[in-house]
């Protein structure tokens, strides 16, 4: 999607492919693989394979509700305004939509209401998901001391939770002054360009000189840490 925005080539078609592949890539493979990582270890009973299979679909299906309402809500690839508000719309000078509506109602606000994402998004639900693997390849333990399948089924359902939530999270477009056009590939100064290097060359040498497992455990730390601060920030 950033590309096709980074191209001026986005489109519908494409919004619903794209949205297709993040629920493959951030609903069904986290699910498998954390599957996968529970079940080698064995050691309880058949309830719990049921349980985890179950919470691997259940995460699967929150997945694709979130992707959904995402594409459904104002600004999506999918979103056909209700009659009254495309009424209000055409009435108006024709400039206005739904988003600008939206944008001018949270003017007021800390930071625009429009910018803050309902619920975790999907690729960050996948990162929750996988939490548990991080902390054992980091500290070859399992989290808590607890079995792998209780594990696995609790971090599936919280994430799959949070997904699905009406939760404030914090976003990426807040650094964006138009998120449906602006991409975070386009370089728009030097400074910019340079700074964006930085942070990335900063990353790389941090995985290198820790851990690559203990610095992905940091940011999702980090991030959770964010869901507290997000609703705050939101009623600001």
């Amino acid at each position: 999607r950033h590309v096709a925005r980074l191209l001026d080539a986005v489109t519908v078609f494409g919004g619903e492919l794209d949205s297709l592949g993040d629920l493959v890539n951030f609903g069904v493979a986290p699910a498998l693989v954390m599957f996968a990582w529970a079940d080698q270890s064995g050691g309880v009973d058949s309830t719990w394979d049921v349980a985890l299979w179950a919470s691997c679909v259940i995460f699967c299906q929150a997945c694709a509700l979130r992707l959904a309402r995402f594409n459904c809500s104002p600004g999506g690839p999918a979103y056909h305004p209700p009659p009254g508000e495309a009424l209000a719309a055409a009435s108006s000078d024709g400039s206005t939509d739904s988003a600008s509506l939206t944008e001018t109602s949270s003017r007021g606000a800390f930071i625009a209401r429009s910018k803050f994402f309902t619920g975790v998004p999907a690729p960050m639900g996948a990162m929750l998901a996988l939490l548990p693997l991080f902390w054992q390849l980091d500290s070859n333990e399992i989290p808590f001391g607890w079995k792998a399948h209780q594990v696995a089924v609790a971090v599936l359902l919280i994430s799959a939770v949070l997904m699905v939530s009406h939760l404030k999270t914090l976003s990426s477009k807040m650094f964006m002054r138009d998120p449906k056009k602006a991409s975070h590939l386009r370089i728009r100064s030097p400074w910019e360009g340079m700074l964006k290097l930085a942070g990335v060359l900063g990353a790389v040498a941090a995985a290198f000189l820790c851990s690559p497992w203990r610095m992905v455990l940091v940011m999702e730390c980090t991030y959770v840490v964010s869901l507290f601060v997000g609703p705050i920030v939101y009623h600001l």
